[in-house]
């Protein structure tokens, strides 16, 4: 089930990676611009994910008292 995951997920993949160096041919700054968006969404899925896992605690231990 993996593989099939996989090779499902990985032409999108290979459409982001082509369509981000044709705009790195045009915009010289891509890279800089890929790391930092890059990073502000790494930072945003952890504070989600927090607060996901925050809110099932919360519940869950309402109903425990």
């Amino acid at each position: 089930m993996i593989p099939l995951v996989f090779a499902m997920f990985f032409p999108v993949l290979l459409g982001i990676g082509w369509l981000l160096s044709a705009l790195g041919v045009v915009l010289r700054d891509i890279g800089q611009l890929t790391g930092m968006v890059s990073h502000v969404l790494l930072s945003l899925i952890f504070a989600w994910l927090s607060l996901i896992i925050f809110k099932r605690l919360r519940t869950s231990f309402a109903d425990l008292v």
